[in-house]
């Protein structure tokens, strides 16, 4: 038999069994046979709730298979079974069993693997149980699934709780039951709840009935067992076999002791595990008891050897001998150690302490006497006894307070979702809370809670958010006043819950807006495919052509004015059947030195009388594209999108095409027509008839001339200047041909129209393309947003396009206006949230996933230019054509990047058109669902939030020491006091910290630098742009700025004067600095040591710094870097400049003002006048390195970093002693790069 052998032989059994094999109903028993006492069960669950008790091994999950496929047939389909397991093992076990017994429908399996804890939206507890039937979990997932509202109750048909006994106190099971089930069925009646299948092999641990009651009252289901098949389950029971494994402690643990009692101690629990372990009794009674006496030997032994570890053998002697005495004495039960609280005693083993052990403790004259000795054990005793009692008591007001109706019982429920708060759950709801606020140096976020006690004895209990939760809810007290902590802790949770969901800081699940990573409830950013198919470009020329097939009233016409240097202007008039937008003069490179100026101007329209002429105005138009386009017109073909015609009256068309179309034989024009200037193209008929210009007739018979340039794009200078000579339109400079005389024709048509054939592809595509925007502002904008479609004509040219301008410096300047505006609408249109829901409120709605859907939602795509004008194919448009290809539209695919800069790019031209306004409407278009308004509109009516800070605050005197340095004086210095209060200041409960300020200043200041460098510098690139503004806004600059604004103290002191015979003093005046960043206000000690450190190094470098800002050829990378500032220096600027753009309602020119008292605009005109070198040393050494890989090893020495440049895999340059990674990365790409140059 071959390898192959038994493979083949498997497969045809395979096929030979699948041939007689009966295909599995849906819902039929599995294929083991069900038991009678299962089928008792199964029948008995059917009929109502039960819990099925029966022993390990017996088939619990055989009745549960049945119960749940009897379910899944009579419930609605919308609704399923959730099965419930402890563990997450048995929640796999029974999870294969189901998706092994019931096939057909899905099995879902949730458990912590699967990150459930992380599933914290709606859509994804929807898409996760689309089309599931069947749910496998631990009861903590439904137990939290419900409470956030992802799954509701009445969803549900069949709740199966494997391991049932559970379902008591705190356990999660019967948080289901007590939370969700029972309120359900008290209010809307057992229909609206699910059924209830129970299993277990022990319905109580302890042996209280009322457990059992319990147990049942929480499921709303009673306990059952095989009654009458009950012999049938008993052969399938086999009871565990009682093994008893002893473990002796080593010996040498007890070696080192030199107590005598307790050696003794520890060799009678040796002799007893002895003496136990070599029984052999079937005693099942006994074998507990014996256990349990051993148990509490062990704990003797264990507790005496620790307090001799702690307090010595004295103390470890009067402990064994105090217990013993004790024991001795008990009459029934004692109060005593634990050791002795519960279970018989053997008087055998007690006889045996007695005599080895309470012999073995010395007795000598350092011994306290019986006297001592009984007042010392009567003074333990009392003082355990006092401390029991109280927390006995306390437990108990504590269990008391739990079940007080109205109070303990508090609930807060949302209708929609049905998420629930309770007393059990806000505690940790509040930390959960508070965990997911955006982590910040130096600043704990854990909840705090303080209790405050009443003249009678009550606790009130409270709680503080960190500071940067809206103040008007950072703090909240409880509701009641309580007996216990606990409750007051609790209720204080819950109110301060409450309060966040009202505030719009919790959502209808219960849940913050903005979790930890991998859990969002707000949206997280979008993500995008890098291409997608969108539409091919859309022709504006389609509705033209469809007008040509149902003519108006009149003809629309333009004149087109072309203007030549030195020469004639050329006319030509073009014709449509309906308007044609207005289109601004617009230059064409004739060639590399010589440029000509087109106009094109309405004119009186052709009447209905004029229409006749359209027959002989197609033939003009046939004739003046043959002379230079005849290759690429299909013969016999006149459908023209366009027509053209000369600027005559169209009563002298028919005599212009007699005079100017065709061609006559070049003997002719020889012989009548001497005059050069009058002839049109040559063409050689014997030589495909090629174009060419007529310079002179030879002598030898032959004509010379110069052959017509192949260039048709005359809208791009870079086409006219380059150096091949075979496109210059400077005949002049080009070789002669000499074309046989007899075979040569000269067309009829002038050669003023030969020019005008060569220009029209040009005019049409101006044309085009000012249709092309027309229709997209139409369409999109719906009129709205823009005066000079110039800009939108811009915004849609990508860079692939070729075009004289493209979409890039726009969309550098849209990008600044779209997160200003947004920013700013943020900021004013949710005031309660914290800088963490504003950032990433801000990113969602500019990402360019976001932007790019956005822009395939409107039809932004099918105006979007990326081909380049080819002239050289440039056919004229037939109507026919375009008919055809409108009737049948293609696709392609276009990057989403370039979807997303499109976007912005119009906003920035609507910026440029019609200032903030404009730029609004056209947010507005693309992302409806951010209400966008002007600054200067948001804040014009003023604010209304200096009641919200505490008057003592206001009236600190630094306010007045910032306001000096900004060169500000606010209106509301509330704002101010916000703008230096960091994240760690707690004290002052009225103020928010500086974050949500920051989030804002951050955008008004990229808006201040690309104002201004629209303003100063209207013809700076794009790239220069973006290198400017990351020069002037980067973290260390501002960082620099804040440090080196201060302002001088006079300090005065005394000394004695100098003069020996007076004894006077002499006053002695100095001065200190006071710098920005020392005005902030904080509460973290290690604050103070890390502005220090900021500080030192300042003093330090700011001697190069400001000299290279000042008058160095370089920006100065490497100095910022080594500065290494701390975050919240940066942040302080970011957030005075906030602050004072919402005091000044929203005018921009005080936030400038103060950039300029900073030393910031100084800084960046400078840069703009003048050609510094910013860019970045890793960005210069990458430009350097030719294409080569660029490496850098980072490492560590101690507290210092060390990096190596490698280039090419060469090292180039090592540096060390660097406080930061970016500073030894900066420093060596500046060294690299210095080498390489």
């Amino acid at each position: 038999m071959t390898s192959q052998e038994p493979t083949r032989i498997a497969l045809e059994d395979a096929q030979a069994n699948s041939d007689t094999m009966e295909l599995a109903k849906p819902g039929a028993i599995p294929s083991e046979q069900s038991r009678q006492y299962q089928l008792e069960m199964f029948d008995a669950s059917m009929t109502g709730n039960i819990i099925v008790v029966m022993d390990t091994g017996s088939g619990k999950t055989h009745i549960a298979v049945m119960r749940i496929k009897a379910e899944l047939e009579r419930c609605p389909p919308q609704k399923r079974v959730w099965f419930l397991a402890p563990t997450v093992a048995l929640c796999e076990q029974q999870c294969s069993t189901l998706r092994t017994n019931i096939p057909y429908v899905q099995t879902r399996l949730l458990v912590g693997s699967d990150n459930v804890d992380r599933w914290s939206e709606q859509r994804i507890w929807d898409a996760v149980l689309e089309n599931v039937r069947i749910v496998v979990s631990t009861h903590g997932v439904l137990s939290d699934a419900l409470s956030h509202g992802f799954v509701r109750i009445d969803e549900l048909a069949l709740l199966v709780f494997d391991e049932a006994h559970h379902c008591a106190g705190e356990h999660p099971a019967n948080k289901i039951m007590k939370n969700y089930y029972h309120p359900l069925l008290q209010l809307k009646g057992p229909h609206a709840v699910p059924h209830i299948l129970g299993l277990t092999a022990s319905p109580v641990i302890r042996s209280r009935p009322s457990d059992l009651e319990i147990i049942e009252r929480n499921l709303n289901a009673l306990c059952r067992t095989p009654r009458v098949h009950r012999g049938e389950l008993l052969e399938y029971v086999h009871p565990p076999t009682f093994v008893r494994l002893a473990y002796l402690s080593s010996p040498s643990i007890y070696g080192q002791y030199t107590s005598l009692a307790l050696l003794s101690l520890v060799a009678v629990y040796s002799n007893a595990m002895n003496s136990s372990t070599s029984r052999d009794s079937d005693d099942i009674d006994l074998i507990k008891e014996n256990s349990k006496v051993l148990r509490e030997l062990k704990s003797f032994c264990t507790k005496a050897c620790h307090i001799y570890d702690e307090l010595g053998e004295w103390a470890a002697d009067y402990y064994i001998k105090t217990s013993i005495d004790i024991w001795s004495t008990a009459e029934t039960k004692r109060n005593g150690d634990p050791f002795f609280d519960n279970g018989k005693r053997s008087n055998a083993l007690l006889e045996l302490l007695l005599h080895q052990v309470q012999n073995a403790i010395p007795s000598n004259d350092r011994s306290l006497g019986p006297q001592e000795w009984g007042d010392m054990e009567d003074q333990m005793r009392e003082e355990y006894q006092k401390d029991a009692s109280k927390r006995q008591k306390l437990q108990q007001l504590e269990d008391a307070e739990e079940h007080v109706e109205g109070r303990s019982n508090a609930r807060f429920e949302i209708k929609s979702t049905g998420a629930l708060l309770t007393l059990e759950t806000a505690v940790a709801h509040i930390h959960h809370f508070c965990a997911t606020l955006p982590p910040q140096p130096f600043v704990d976020l854990q909840p705090k809670f303080y209790f405050q006690e009443s003249f009678y004895g009550l606790i009130t209990g409270n709680v503080t958010l960190p500071n940067c939760v809206d103040s008007s809810v950072r703090t909240a007290a409880s509701g009641w006043e309580w007996k216990s902590e606990r409750m007051a802790k609790k209720d204080a949770a819950f109110q301060a819950y409450v309060a966040l969901y009202k505030k719009g800081l919790v959502n209808d699940n219960l849940l913050p807006l903005l979790l930890g990573k991998d859990e969002e409830v707000m949206p997280d950013i979008e993500t995008r495919a890098s291409v997608e198919e969108v539409s091919e470009i859309f022709n504006p020329w389609a509705s033209i052509a469809k007008s040509w097939m149902e003519p108006g009233e009149s003809l629309k016409k333009k004149l087109i004015s072309i203007t030549r240097p030195d020469r004639p202007t050329l006319y030509l008039v073009i014709i449509f059947p309906q308007g044609l937008p207005a289109l601004e003069s617009f230059t064409i490179y004739w060639d590399n030195e010589i440029t000509y100026s087109i106009s094109i101007t309405d004119t009186p329209p052709m009447s209905v009388t004029d229409i006749p002429f359209i027959p002989i105005m197609r033939q003009v138009t046939s004739t003046i594209f043959q002379a230079v386009h005849i290759n690429r017109m299909p013969a016999g073909r006149d459908d023209f999108l366009a027509l053209f015609i000369p600027h005559i009256g169209e009563g002298l068309l028919q005599s212009w095409l007699e005079e100017s179309a065709g061609n006559v034989p070049a003997t002719e024009i020889l012989n009548t027509n001497p005059n050069a200037a009058s002839y049109g193209l040559i063409r050689d008929q014997a030589r495909y008839a090629a174009p060419h210009t007529f310079k002179e007739f030879a002598d030898d018979g032959t004509i010379k001339v110069i052959r017509l340039p192949k260039r048709r794009d005359f809208l791009h200078r870079s086409f006219a200047s380059k150096s091949d000579t075979e496109n210059e339109m400077d005949c002049s400079e080009k070789p002669a041909l000499f074309l046989p005389l007899e075979s040569s024709t000269v067309d009829k048509l002038p050669m003023e129209y030969v020019e005008c054939s060569l220009l029209i592809p040009s005019i049409m595509h101006r044309l085009w393309r000012q249709a092309l925007a027309l229709d997209l502002y139409s369409a999109v904008f719906e009129d709205q947003g823009f005066l000079n479609l110039d800009y939108v004509i811009t915004a849609t040219n990508a860079p692939s396009a070729n075009e004289n301008s493209n979409y890039q410096r726009l969309e550098f300047i849209g990008d600044s206006v779209l997160k200003y505006l947004v920013c700013v609408n943020l900021y004013a249109t949710q005031p309660s949230w914290p800088e963490g829901y504003l950032s990433r409120a801000k990113d969602q709605a500019v990402a360019n996933s976001r932007l790019s859907r956005a822009a395939l939602a409107v039809g932004l795509d099918r105006y979007i230019v990326t081909k380049t004008f080819t002239a050289r194919k440039w056919s004229p448009p037939y109507i026919q054509d375009i008919l055809e290809a409108s009737s049948s539209p293609e696709k392609r695919t276009l990057s989403t990047k370039v979807l997303a800069d499109v976007v912005e790019a119009l906003i920035g031209g609507a910026f440029l058109d019609s200032g903030y306004e404009g730029a609004a409407t056209c947010i507005s278009r693309f992302l409806p669902e951010v209400p966008i308004t002007a600054p200067l509109d948001i804040f014009a009516g003023g604010t209304h939030t200096e009641s919200v800070f505490a008057p003592t605050s206001l009236a600190n005197g630094h306010l007045a020491d910032v306001e000096r340095l900004i060169g500000y004086q606010f209106k509301n210095r509330g704002y101010l006091l916000e703008a230096i209060t960091h994240p760690s200041c707690e004290h002052d409960s009225y103020t928010s910290s500086y974050q949500r300020l920051e989030f804002i200043g951050d955008a008004t200041l990229d808006m201040i630098v690309v104002s201004f460098m629209i303003d100063n510098a209207p013809e700076l690139s794009h790239g220069r742009m973006h290198l400017t503004k990351t020069a002037v806004v980067n973290a260390g600059f501002l960082a620099y700025l804040c440090m080196d604004s201060s302002f001088e103290q006079v300090v005065t002191d005394v000394s004695l004067s100098p003069n020996h015979y007076s004894t006077g003093f002499t006053e002695v005046h100095s001065s200190k600095l006071v710098y920005l960043c020392q005005l902030m206000r904080h509460q973290h000690p290690e604050i103070n040591t890390v502005m220090g450190s900021c500080l030192e190094r300042y003093h330090n470098l700011q001697p190069a710094i400001a000299s290279a800002i000042a008058h160095g050829n370089e920006y100065p990378w490497v100095l910022l870097t080594s500065l290494a500032p701390a975050k919240f220096l940066s942040d302080i600027v970011e957030s005075i400049i906030g602050a004072v753009l919402i005091d000044a309602g929203g005018d921009l020119s005080a936030c400038k003002k103060v950039a300029e008292n900073l030393g910031l605009i100084a800084y960046l005109r400078r840069i703009l006048d003048e050609d510094i070198d910013i860019l970045h040393p890793k960005n210069k050494l990458g430009e350097m390195s030719g294409g080569r890989t660029v490496e850098y090893k980072l490492g560590k020495e101690g507290q210092e970093y060390t990096c190596t440049v490698e280039v090419g895999g060469t090292a180039i340059v090592s540096v060390s002693q660097g406080i930061s990674q970016e500073e030894v990365m900066t420093r060596a790409a500046y060294m690299a790069a210095e080498l390489l140059g």
